[in-house]
């Protein structure tokens, strides 16, 4: 990327064996996730300088997938997926591998974390344990792995489990699993298209739970608490076997679609029609539950993936979900190509009824200073852009989309196809000093750099919605919020014994207030000036009240526990005879605000 609009190929790695999953960059190094050619045989981690020439490898656990980094480059982590084999057969237990880095890559020191810890009392109810005769450890399938702000914890996502594990990084043990929950697509904001044969964008509320299922996870931190981001893809899962004749067989297929289950009496009556291929029936939904009397029939309807992404705190508590916004942003964006498939185009409508654009990858970054969440969509392709500065109120930014679809994707001619990953490049790390997202396309094989300076520019102004000169158009705030009625006020004043005197200021503005351009001017009970100020004070030089924040002033003899407290001192205050005011200005000008 030295030239970022020209992007140049330079060489690539022969592994001579196993099949890689993932990289990642680790200083100086690529560290790569390597499969084994034999399933049940572990997989291992190695390392390459950025000519290509091997440097060193270390242990990792089955089927080595995503690969992650900590921010100060000490540690590697990696999700071992586990996936099992019906043709040995043999079914490897998920775990994940933490990477010593301090000494170096070609000091690397690989510790493999277990699951076999992790027993049924573990589980709620979101948590999905289904594969056939395994126990929980084999059952686990970690798809992408996330360290915490202080990297003392790492977060293992487990796809297919709609689950989360969480390890501590020291003890390099399991603490604790949590469910992703389920998406209840009866909710407004949870609509979703579910039928690939309506010929039309048909976005609405059915009664079914999605499984989160996320691939991707990220992690960030906002004053001091570490969120976790997940792109809720969704996954299936389906295993064939072969006999000695090459005849493919089912070893488990949970999949099947809406139209060919038995669903239960109360949701024929309550929904007429919804088996119907333009209702209901054309969605994919999993047969590994739902049945919830034991009778036979569906009382309740899974699908695969939230079709969104969202944010969570570290102990599972979901506190936001972008809802049906890809699905609706598309439609308004890209309507004769919504919910394409990534292998063809003039393929409107097809993937609505399995897991519509499918978010699989994401990454975050800072935009003059603003963070921001890059979320791949898989199958109708582009990058989804939201502000998530605070994590409780993301906000939609804009959709990067980088395919052509009057193209023929299998000639190449139909641009970016199946972005898989996603990686950012800061201003202050790309060689011409602008930031970008760099997506990896998986079906077009292409790499493309967005680049994302001009397309968020800072716009200063006041950023805050309850201030009256709130600027929607601002995305840095300049300091310049003005509220009603919210001005510095005297909270107390005290007159005790001896010199125990003292005046409160408080601050309500919800913003900090320089106190040069105040004053607080003073009469006694013989001012020869009636009706104007005697003596005019002034606070501190440079003093900034804090939002919330209080300034006491004190009389310089009070008791040493009010003097604990004082901003200021001074011998003339007020004792029960004389006249007191907070004003804003100057001598010459200014507005009186409070007093007593």
């Amino acid at each position: 990327m030295a030239n970022p609009d020209t992007l140049e190929f330079l060489f690539y790695i022969d592994l001579d064996s196993g099949k890689p999953n993932s990289v990642a960059v680790v200083g100086d190094a690529v560290a790569v996730a390597v499969e084994n050619d034999v399933t049940g045989v572990a997989g291992e981690v190695r390392f390459f300088d950025t000519d290509g020439n091997f440097l060193n490898s270390v242990p990792a656990g089955f089927l080595p997938d995503a690969l992650t980094v900590s921010d100060d480059g000490n540690l590697l982590a990696v999700a071992n997926e586990g996936e099992p084999d019906y043709n040995i057969p043999v079914d490897p237990e998920g775990s994940a591998t933490i990477v010593d880095l301090s000494n170096g890559v070609m000091n690397a020191v690989a510790t493999q974390v277990s699951f076999t810890s992790i027993s049924e009392s573990d589980l709620d109810e979101s948590i999905r344990i289904f594969g056939p005769q395994t126990n929980i450890a084999q059952d686990l399938e970690p798809e992408y792995v996330a360290f915490n702000g202080d990297n003392s914890q790492l977060f293992v996502s487990c796809q297919e489990n709609n689950a989360m594990v969480v390890i501590d990084v020291m003890s390099a043990e399991v603490t604790d699993i949590w469910g992703l929950g389920f998406k209840d697509h009866l909710l407004e904001d949870n609509a979703l298209d579910a039928s690939n044969e309506d010929g039309a964008i048909n976005i609405v509320n059915w009664p079914t739970q999605g499984m989160y299922q996320p691939d991707a996870i990220h992690s960030y931190t906002v004053d001091g608490v570490t969120y976790i981001l997940t792109a809720n893809e969704g996954d299936a899962r389906e295993y064939f076997f072969e006999d000695s004749l090459g005849n493919e067989f089912e070893a488990y297929v949970e999949e099947t679609r809406v139209a060919d289950v038995v669903l239960d009496q109360s949701l024929l009556d309550a929904y007429p029609g919804i088996q119907d291929e333009a209702n209901l029936g054309r969605i994919k939904m999993t047969t590994s539950m739902g049945d919830t009397d034991g009778d036979g029939d569906f009382d309740e309807i899974y699908t695969f993936g939230g079709r969104s992404f969202s944010i969570y705190t570290t102990d599972g508590q979901q506190v936001y979900d972008s809802g049906s916004d890809f699905e609706r942003i598309t439609a308004e964006l890209i309507a004769e190509n919504f919910n394409s498939t990534n292998d063809e185009n003039d393929s409107f409508d097809n993937r609505s009824d399995d897991k519509g654009p499918e978010p699989e990858g994401i990454e975050i970054g800072m935009v003059n200073t603003r963070m921001y969440a890059f979320i791949g969509l898989e199958r109708v392709g582009g990058v989804m852009v939201y502000d998530i500065t605070d994590p409780l109120n993301p906000t939609y930014e804009r959709y990067l989309q980088n395919r052509d679809f009057s193209g023929d994707a299998e000639a190449g001619t139909a641009g970016d196809l199946g972005p898989e990953g996603l990686v950012f490049v800061g201003a202050d790390e790309s060689a011409d000093g602008e930031a970008y997202i760099v997506t990896s396309n998986e079906v077009s094989g292409t790499i493309t750099a967005h680049r994302l300076t001009s397309l968020f520019d800072v716009v200063y102004g006041c950023t805050d919605d309850e201030a009256t000169n709130y600027d929607a158009e601002a995305n840095t705030d300049d300091g310049s919020c003005e509220y009603i009625g919210c001005e510095l006020f005297i909270s107390e004043y005290g007159v005790g014994s001896g010199s125990n005197r003292w005046v409160e200021i408080y601050n309500p503005t919800g913003q900090d207030v320089e106190l040069d351009g105040y004053a607080w001017p003073n009469v006694s009970n013989s001012n020869p000036f009636p009706g104007s100020y005697e003596y005019w004070n002034g606070f501190n030089d440079g003093h900034v009240l804090a939002a919330g924040d209080v300034y006491i002033l004190a009389h310089p003899d009070a008791d040493a526990a009010i003097l604990a407290e004082a901003d200021q001192t001074f011998p003339y205050m007020p004792d029960g005879n004389a006249g007191f005011a907070l004003v804003k200005g100057t001598e010459a000008d200014f507005e009186i605000i409070d007093m007593f």
